[in-house]
C-alpha cells in the first residue's frame, strides 16, 4: 500500500484536539473474513492485568503491583536510585539510550530527565508514561488517532507476552472489518504543539517493533507534512531517517521541509485494515 498517495493528511486543527488528552485503551471490535470476532487477535487491555491501568482503588489481579496507575509484575521490576528498570529476557532493544550523533556532544539533559538521557533524546521510556523527554525546551504527550473505519488500541506500557520486546513502549495494534480504512496514527507534539527548532539535528532514530512498514511524518507550521518509510523489524531494531530524505505527503500545503519549524513526529500504519507496531525509543540524530 502506497500511503503517499493514499494517506489522508490530517489538519493540524484535529490533531489539536488530541494534544491534550490523556490516551486511553480503545476495544477493538473487529470480524475475520468468516465473520468470527477478531477482538481477541488484537489484544485489548483490561484493567487490572499486566501492562494495562490499575482498577480505581489502585489494585491489580493477583501477582501484580499498581506502579504509576499501571500494572505489573514487582518481580521483574529492578528499583534502585534510578527508579525502575525492567528486565527483559530474549529481546532486542530494550531501551537502549542511543550514541551521540556526529557534532553532538552527548551532553545529558536536565538531572532526571528520563534517567539523565543524552540531549539528542526525544523519549527513551525510562518513566513508561505519556510524556515525552523534557530537553532542550522540548515537551508533549504521545497521542493516537486513526480513521473511523478503524478500531485501534494504544497504550504506552509494557507491550504484552505476544510481543519480542516486553520493555516499555507506545504501541498500538487493531485494524478494520471492511470500508475505507485510511490511517492509523500514534505521534507527540515536540513542544505542546509549538513549532520546534532542530535544525540542528539532521535527522531521527527509531528504536521500533514492527511487522510491516511504519510511515514517519513529521509535520511543520504552513500545514506541512513530510515522510519517510521505516522498514519492517525482527523484535526491536534501530530505523534512522535523515531530514534530506522526507517527502512531502498527500495534503501538504508545502513543498520543502523546514526543520525550524516542526510541530510534531507521527507513525503511521503501512496497512491500517490490520497493524501493529510499537515504539520503544525515539531520538535525534
Amino acid at each position: 500500500m502506497n500511503i503517499s498517495a493514499s494517506l489522508r493528511f490530517i489538519s493540524s486543527s484535529a490533531a489539536a484536539l488530541l494534544l491534550g488528552c490523556s490516551p486511553s485503551p480503545v476495544m477493538v471490535d473487529l470480524e475475520d473474513s468468516d465473520g468470527e470476532s477478531a477482538t481477541e487477535t488484537y489484544g485489548a487491555c483490561v484493567d487490572g492485568n499486566e501492562g494495562c491501568a490499575c482498577y480505581p482503588n489502585e489494585t491489580c489481579n493477583d501477582g501484580l503491583t499498581c506502579l504509576s496507575m499501571l500494572c505489573v509484575d514487582a518481580s521483574s521490576l529492578d528499583v534502585g536510585d534510578e527508579g525502575p528498570s525492567t528486565s527483559t529476557s530474549g529481546t532486542t532493544g530494550s531501551n537502549p539510550t542511543p550514541p551521540p550523533a556526529d557534532g553532538d556532544s552527548g551532553d545529558s539533559g536536565p538531572a532526571g530527565a528520563c534517567g539523565g538521557a543524552p540531549s539528542n533524546t526525544l523519549d527513551n521510556f525510562f518513566s513508561c508514561d505519556t510524556s515525552i523527554c523534557e530537553i532542550e525546551g522540548r515537551s508533549g504527550e504521545w497521542f493516537a488517532f486513526a480513521d473511523d473505519d478503524v478500531s485501534q488500541s494504544f497504550m504506552v506500557s509494557m507491550p504484552t507476552e505476544d510481543w519480542v520486546d516486553t520493555s516499555c513502549a507506545a504501541w498500538t495494534q487493531g485494524g478494520s472489518g471492511g470500508g475505507a480504512a485510511d490511517f492509523a496514527i500514534i505521534g507527540f507534539p515536540l513542544a505542546g504543539g509549538e513549532p520546534y527548532d532542530a535544525s540542528g539535528y539532521s535527522g531521527v532514530t527509531v528504536e521500533m517493533e514492527s511487522g510491516g512498514a511504519v510511515l514517519f511524518i513529521a509535520r511543520t507550521t504552513g500545514n506541512g507534512a513530510f515522510g519517510g518509510w521505516l522498514w519492517p523489524t525482527v523484535g526491536t531494531e534501530a530505523r534512522s531517517l535523515a531530514f534530506s530524505e522526507l517527502f512531502p505527503q498527500d495534503g501538504s500545503d508545502l513543498d520543502a521541509f523546514d526543520p525550524t519549524q516542526i510541530v510534531d513526529f507521527l507513525f503511521a500504519a503501512e496497512n491500517p485494515f490490520g497493524f501493529g507496531y510499537a515504539i520503544h525509543g525515539v531520538s535525534f540524530d
